[in-house]
């Protein structure tokens, strides 16, 4: 049993978590399931090591700095550090910045959407929480400030819950350059009594709530395996790479918009850059709106710009009129383009390029694009095999950007065989793609 700082509270590491305190690389990725315990496990780490090297620093980040508050403060404030203890002092969880031991040691808490102070600063070691959120450029950016030189060794740690199969941690790990380390379950002695390593009471209870997720969601946070979403249609999307703040300039804006009324209604903006590169500004994502209230939705997504298209099904062709009555230069998508032909026009823009850049990304603003690029799915055979066709669901933001990526590859020809078993695509005229900007 490990004390704190104060000995009427102590923390043992057990499994994942006792190999994570006794690993000493530079890059560890710290992975596994929903409830192991693997965030307290960390913090814990951290905290013993800014108490026994005096002047030590180290950071604690998420993507977001808003997103630390009430998740991984509150484990450290309330189950690592003791009542009452010196470091927690008397600074509002939302408002800090640090915290301050009395040997001089310091813990940086920041966020990737404000990097300034914690690039400025030198590290001991750096802990990434929702690891899976960042992209490895972030990554490397840290990486750079492990070099305060007051713990023996200098240490990144990757924390997260599995992601896509795809996701460059995963793919890293792989290659054999950051350790990676699995935490369980049966680590978590909430969960499972460490003499009888049976399931204790509230295990027994948790572990039924993780049993009754399906999909890739079991298999993340149940199982810890990383696992795309059963069937999804864009298995290149990777919140990590493709959900980012873009400022522009932009050479163009266009909007893309789901006509719908009990179905949720869609409008976002995309700002298209001077290499082509297309990237979703802004979002309006609703049910119940009548035809008035969705030409007033457009009018709150172009406002005070220069709006070059809004593109809409061409099936709803008193909407397209609405919005012309309104001043809005909307026009119908070309249904002549056969849907399977729109989806691998997105999916070409989602591929990374030479220079690690996909050509399509979206503002971590935009949730409702974030969570159907993850939902949506191919529809199933009865044999339960996909078919060429997606599922009438979680595509109504899905729908608007195949809309607009249509009309600015507007002249690219593809004729799709098919798609939902691995895409098999045969392209109709390469040299069309080069000249857009868009072929791999």
């Amino acid at each position: 049993m490990i004390a704190t700082i104060d000995d009427c509270r102590t923390y043992t590491p057990y499994g994942g978590a006792r190999e994570l305190w006794q690993a000493r690389e530079e890059a560890v990725l710290f992975e596994g399931p929903a409830g192991t315990g693997k965030t307290r496990g960390l913090l814990e780490k951290g905290n013993l090591i800014l108490m026994k090297y005096p002047g030590a620093r180290g950071l604690i980040v998420r993507k977001t700095r808003a997103s630390m508050t009430e998740s991984v403060l509150v484990t450290f404030e309330e189950k690592v550090l003791p009542a009452g203890s010196p470091v927690k002092g008397n600074v509002r969880r939302e408002h800090r910045s640090a915290y301050h031991y009395p040997n001089g040691s310091e813990l940086v808490v920041g966020g990737l959407d404000n990097p300034d102070r914690m690039m400025s600063t030198e590290y001991d070691f750096i802990y990434i929480f929702e690891a899976t959120e960042v992209t490895a450029d972030d990554a490397e950016k840290l990486d750079t400030r492990l070099r305060n030189g007051v713990v023996p060794y200098q240490q990144l740690v990757f924390d997260c819950n599995p992601g896509p199969s795809l996701h460059w941690l995963n793919t890293r790990a792989h290659g054999g350059d950051v350790r990676r380390v699995l935490s369980r379950h049966t680590d978590n002695p909430m969960l499972f009594d460490q003499v009888t390593h049976e399931a204790t009471r509230e295990g027994e209870r948790y572990l039924v709530r993780l049993d009754r997720l399906t999909g890739h969601r079991k298999l993340r946070l149940r199982d810890g395996i990383w696992a795309a979403a059963e069937g999804v249609i864009y298995e290149r999307f990777d919140p990590a790479i493709h959900v980012v703040k873009r400022s522009g300039p932009w050479a163009r804006f266009v909007a893309g918009v789901d006509y719908g009324h009990s179905h949720p209604f869609s409008c976002t903006l995309y700002g298209v850059d001077s290499d082509g590169r297309t990237h979703a500004i802004k979002n309006i994502y609703r049910t119940g709106l009548v035809e008035d209230g969705m030409v007033r939705a457009v009018r709150m997504v172009c406002s005070g710009l220069d709006i070059e298209a809004v593109v809409v099904d061409e099936a709803q062709p008193a909407f397209i009129a609405a919005l012309r009555n309104a001043g809005f230069p909307a026009v119908g998508c070309d249904k002549t383009v056969p849907v399977l032909d729109g989806i691998v026009k997105v999916q070409t823009r989602l591929r990374v390029q030479a220079d690690g850049r996909p050509r399509h990304t979206i503002d971590p603003s935009c949730v409702a694009h974030r969570q159907e690029y993850e939902s949506y799915s191919w529809a199933k055979t009865r044999e339960g095999q996909s078919k060429d066709t997606p599922e009438k669901a979680h595509d109504h933001a899905m729908d608007e950007t195949r809309y607009v990526v249509v009309y600015l590859d507007a002249g690219v020809e593809l004729r799709v065989t098919s798609i939902s078993g691995g895409d098999e695509v045969e392209v109709e005229d390469e040299g069309a793609w080069e000249e857009a900007g868009v072929w791999v």
